[in-house]
């Protein structure tokens, strides 16, 4: 005989694992708000840093630095999830840590930044090829079925954060309506804030 519980536990599953397959395939916003379509908003305590700038379209590129604590099959998605989801909030030419100590070493400029893994190093960096963003993503597990992601947009002329939210629940049916799409709202609402701000004609990249 099947019990209430059987059918509860089983339900459960179909949703858990439902959810967990689509949670890393990126979606694009909806036509009309412009937003990705999620009922949960980020409060005040959750989006700490807000700050537009007015020079998004001058920026050379964006370095994508993702990070993930955690072990799985679907782990490998992940990054690739970020990437295509921080395009569909208005941000592009994508070049990785690695790419930019390769450009660092073709040009014979170690003496001058001897590392790129600290602020001083990637302030240097700009006066060799100008203004470009870090955009920092983590993906953390809080303990059982909760969870954590963030975003972080760092400009490294000024050395200071113009944007940063994160957000935490639990995992139970999927993270990316609860969890993941409600920070890339926020960070699309940044985007399109600094767009309307920026007020020169974007510079194309220098082949790095």
């Amino acid at each position: 005989m099947v019990t209430i519980w059987k059918i509860l536990v089983i339900f459960l599953f179909v949703v858990y694992t439902s959810g967990c397959s689509n949670t890393f395939i990126a979606v694009k916003p909806d036509i009309n708000t412009g937003q990705f379509k999620t009922p949960v908003k980020l409060t005040d305590e959750e989006n700490t840093i807000f700050s537009p700038i007015n020079d998004l379209d001058e920026q050379v590129f964006n370095v994508l630095l993702t990070g993930i604590n955690v072990a799985g099959d679907w782990a490998k998605e992940y990054r690739p999830f970020v990437k295509e989801m921080l395009e569909n909030c208005g941000m592009d030419k994508f070049v990785s840590k690695s790419h930019l100590e390769d450009y660092v070493i073709a040009n014979d400029l170690g003496a001058s930044i001897p590392t790129l893994d600290n602020r001083i190093g990637y302030n240097r960096l700009t006066k060799y090829i100008g203004p470009y963003l870090i955009v920092a993503t983590d993906l953390k597990n809080l303990g059982s079925d909760w969870w954590e992601f963030s975003v972080t947009v760092y400009d490294p002329v000024s050395s200071t954060a113009k944007f940063h939210a994160s957000k935490s629940a639990m995992n139970l049916a999927g993270m990316k309506e609860p969890i993941l799409l409600p920070v890339f709202n926020s960070l699309k609402k940044w985007v399109d804030a600094s767009r309307v701000n920026s007020i020169s004609p974007k510079t194309e990249g220098l082949g790095i």
